[in-house]
């Protein structure tokens, strides 16, 4: 019998169906449903045949009733092994892939036990079951499976579904598996290692002719083309907020190259469907299609159109099942998109005939987003009665099937739809069982599926950052969004210390500009305090999913203890100061020292705004040879700390220790300024990533060795670092310990050390960058660039028996163009275990870094002096030194992590 196109093809760009959408259109030829059964045996292969018909006819509940009687009947190891992978194969159409898994694994074992005349069957239910685990964004279990526990193809274990396959010369099986391995590593953002094997399966289904293999092949590679393409544009953007124009030009070739390889495969998708069959047709042409929606619809109205129109010609015959049904929901949503009256009738009646297909088929997990979408449909109209109706269906229907990757897509639409009919108690639940129902499948939708990083804003942080805007709304007439014209002026204090003296006498313009610099005060919170406290909440899970989502894997995990938020709420010296940068305005939340007690300052900058100021605010402080950034850190502070300023003074911190958000994770606090003196001048300054994610332990002196490696020669395009030498020799001298300099600072003869000896400091003095994401994300040592991922290995290694205390970066930076980017400084040290991370956030190459480390240092053996105030007077010892007061030189250092 023909092959039977049951699944549709993997499309990672479909129109707001909820990121495991993503994951669950994987493609491949799947092994044919099977007649074979002992001849002797009628009324067994009876039954099995009538389930065929049923699953042919689209009736998957009838063809599992007869395939389960079968099954009872069934005496041999090879009838039960057919008649297992049937009903595989049915529980998928009908969206139950847990259940599919277990039958293939089943048959798997079936066919093992007929040892060679069963291999060439394990070998495509092998790559059937991995494409389950694909489906559910398990990546890990799909390559074992595929290739066996180890990444190189030529490796894959013998029994693996490719060293089977080839065993057994199944070419086809073979150019399933290529392809199968090439979607795992491509959903892992391994793009290059996908490439290569995704032409691997072309070039051998190219050799047999087989259009099944090609059709999703060729789709396949199209989606990693623009995936690819996804993460060169932000990496182009970045590049040109930082001033790089020839790496923006680079950049923008490749996402340029890219889209149009990614036009090409999705256009021979479609030529080699049409040897397929009419599902396989429609399928790759709606992929085809929103291609040509996001990148060419100025240019290509007509043919979208017309694919339309021929993608709902080649459905109409089509019985009833599971692709059809996301096919009709995909090409509604296309519809939707248009804004157009008569097209969301169109989509409208297209998403009533999904309705009804997931209906007959019995599958509540596709038909959840058929009402959902129905809903959706019904919200953009503004019928919200009717919306509200469709979404709560939508709801129980996920929760059925335990579908949690769609339930929270209805449960955020419920809230939408609340809040605008002013419910707001009501939407505010909604959001809570949204972010409860995300917490569930967090390691799925945000680590397992590295290409949808980029997507992490607008698929999964609107959640949070919606529901923190409910929970921070005041009432009416006090607030922040819309009232400004409430705000008082209050001028900063009058210039008086030594150091602002020297200031102003290199700047003679300092006092004007001071003093007609408004600063805003905002009358005392009037948010309810559990609502602070759960906004905090939600800001702590925001913090830690974007860690992980920037990691790409689940690496990322909550203290045990906990003990760095519970040390702040019992230490009397230390204030928390969180940001939260909504849509309409920004929230500063202070906690006071040793209490439970929170208070809320609104600041009247929105989120476009905050990026514009605080971009400003960076490129000003990196120009050492200027003073311009004198009205700029007078500016912001006025905005962010100085209606905190009469609260921290009543309660007098040592410590300020900030949670920021944002944009505002890219400048340091401490470089703020009063009109008197910087803010470290006043507090030491530490940053947390979340208080959740900090440890909160006090430093051990009693070894305080430090294994430091520098790189002080030219590694091109880097220039080289001079003071490094003397820098390394430095912290050689105060600390103790082992010294790796140029040659002898290896990615090797880092990890021997690290694993011979106990060194609670870690010292690395050579570039690195903290790009948009972990992949562009390195330190340089003598041999190579040593990623992040193999840092958090040395690491984490290390730290089972005597963890890092503090791990230095003293010459690295992280892009301003992008808000992402300081997430690995954080990350490095979250993940890796390290409690605390002193790090630049600009590079400087300079005699003061020389200076400002060995104080820093010396400053730290000292028990009486916190991590943060040792890093303090390192910086006020800048300060005081006319030669070094700029802010350019000394800001840049930030202690991320364990303040104590």
């Amino acid at each position: 019998m023909t092959h039977l196109w049951r699944q549709w093809l993997r499309s990672g760009l479909l129109f707001g169906l909820g990121l495991l959408i993503c994951c669950l259109v994987h493609g491949l030829s799947p092994l044919p449903l099977s007649l074979k059964v002992a001849a002797e045996s009628a009324p067994l292969s009876s039954l099995v045949r009538q389930g065929v018909e049923h699953y042919q006819a689209g009736d998957f509940d009838q063809a599992i009733a007869h395939w389960q009687k079968a099954l009872a009947q069934a005496k041999d190891a090879r009838q039960q092994g057919i008649i297992y992978n049937n009903l595989a194969q049915a529980y998928r159409q009908v969206g139950q892939l847990d259940r599919a898994i277990e039958h293939w694994q089943q048959a798997a074992r079936n066919y093992r036990a007929l040892r060679q005349a069963g291999l060439q069957p394990l070998a495509r239910v092998l790559v059937e079951q991995a494409q389950a685990y694909l489906e559910l964004g398990q990546n890990r279990q799909a390559i074992a499976l595929l290739c066996g526990e180890t990444r190189s193809a030529p490796d894959c274990l013998s029994e693996s579904a490719l060293a089977i396959a080839r065993r057994q010369s199944d070419a086809p099986g073979e150019a399933l598996a290529w392809v199968g391995l090439a979607d795992a590593y491509s959903s892992l953002g391994e793009y290059d290692r996908a490439f290569a094997l995704y032409q691997n399966g072309i070039q051998l289904a190219t050799s047999l002719n087989d259009p099944d293999a090609l059709t999703t092949a060729f789709n396949n590679l199209g989606n990693l083309h623009v995936q690819w393409a996804e993460r060169y544009r932000f990496q182009a953007r970045s590049a040109a907020l930082e001033g790089e124009a020839g790496e923006e030009t680079r950049l923008k070739a490749l996402e340029s190259q890219n889209l149009a390889d990614a036009r090409q495969a999705y256009e021979q998708s479609w030529h080699h469907s049409q040897s397929v069959g009419r599902l396989a047709q429609a399928t790759a042409l709606i992929n085809l299609n929103h291609f040509l929606e996001q990148f060419a619809a100025a240019r290509e109205r007509e043919r979208i159109a017309q694919n339309r129109s021929q993608v709902l010609t080649l459905l109409a015959p089509e019985p009833a099942s599971r692709p059809k049904a996301y096919a009709l929901i995909n090409l509604a949503k296309s519809l939707q998109a248009t804004n157009n009256g008569q097209d969301l009738l169109q989509s409208q009646d297209l998403l009533n005939q999904a309705l009804n297909v997931t209906q007959a088929i019995g599958d509540r997990r596709a038909e959840s987003f058929a009402l959902g979408s129905l809903g959706q449909l019904e919200e953009i109209r503004g019928q919200y009665d009717e919306a509200m109706r469709w979404t709560r269906q939508a709801q129980f229907a996920a929760q059925q099937v335990n579908a949690a990757e769609s339930l929270y897509l209805w449960q955020w639409q419920a809230g939408r739809i609340l809040n605008t009919r002013h419910d707001k108690a009501g939407a505010i639940r909604s959001y809570e069982a949204a972010i409860a129902s995300l917490q569930r499948i967090r390691s799925d939708i945000i680590t397992a599926n590295r290409d949808l990083q980029f997507n992490f804003r607008d698929s999964v942080e609107p959640v949070y950052r919606e529901l923190m805007a409910l929970l921070l709304e005041r009432g009416q007439g006090s607030g922040a969004a819309g009232q400004q014209e409430k705000l008082t002026l209050v001028p900063p204090a009058a210039h008086s210390k030594t150091q602002n003296s020297k200031l102003k006498a290199q700047n003679p313009l300092l006092p004007a500009l001071s003093s007609s610099l408004p600063a805003l005060s905002s009358p005392p919170s009037s948010i309810p305090p559990e609502n602070l406290e759960k906004a905090l909440d939600i800001l702590e899970r925001l913090k830690l999913a974007e860690l992980q989502n920037y990691f790409g894997d689940e690496c990322v995990e909550l203290s045990q203890s906990q003990t760095g938020q519970n040390s702040v709420r019992t230490d009397p010296t230390v204030a928390v100061v969180y940001s939260v940068i909504l849509k309409d305005h920004t929230e500063m939340i202070l906690r006071a020292p040793g209490s439970h007690q929170l208070t809320s300052y609104p600041v009247p900058l929105n989120r476009a705004q905050m990026q514009q100021e605080i971009h400003l605010l960076r490129s000003l402080l990196e120009k050492r040879t200027t003073d311009e950034f004198i009205p700029q850190v007078q500016k912001i502070y006025n905005y962010l700390i100085r209606p905190l300023a009469a609260d921290l003074a009543a309660t007098e911190p040592r410590t300020l220790v900030f949670v920021n958000d944002g944009v505002l994770r890219n400048v340091p606090m401490s470089a703020l300024h009063d009109g008197n003196q910087f803010l470290i001048e006043q507090y030491a300054i530490a940053t947390a990533p979340s208080l959740k994610l900090t440890s909160g332990n006090p430093l051990n002196r009693h070894n305080l060795q430090a294994l430091t490696a520098g790189l002080s020669i030219a590694r091109p395009p880097f220039p080289g670092l001079d003071n490094v030498p003397d820098e390394a020799e430095g912290v050689r001298k105060i600390l103790g310990g082992t010294k790796l300099l140029n040659q002898d600072f290896t990615l090797e003869k880092l990890a021997t050390m690290l694993r011979s000896q106990n060194y609670p400091i870690v010292h690395m003095a050579t570039h690195g960058k903290f790009g948009v994401d972990a992949d562009s994300t390195f330190l340089l040592a003598y041999d190579n660039r040593i990623q992040i991922d193999q840092i958090d290995t040395l690491l984490r290694t290390r730290q089972r028996n005597n963890p890092v205390e503090l791990l230095t970066l003293s010459a690295c930076q992280t892009a301003s163009g992008d808000e992402r980017t300081a997430l690995g400084i954080a990350g490095v040290a979250v993940r890796a275990g390290v409690a605390s991370v002193v790090a630049t956030l600009w590079y400087i190459n300079d005699e003061a870094t020389v200076q400002l480390i060995k104080t820093f240092y010396e400053q730290l053996r000292n028990p009486a002096l916190s991590r943060a105030e040792a890093l303090k007077n390192a910086q006020v010892a800048m300060i005081k030194d006319l030669d070094y007061s700029h802010p350019a030189v000394w800001s840049p250092f930030i202690l991320v992590g364990n303040w104590l």
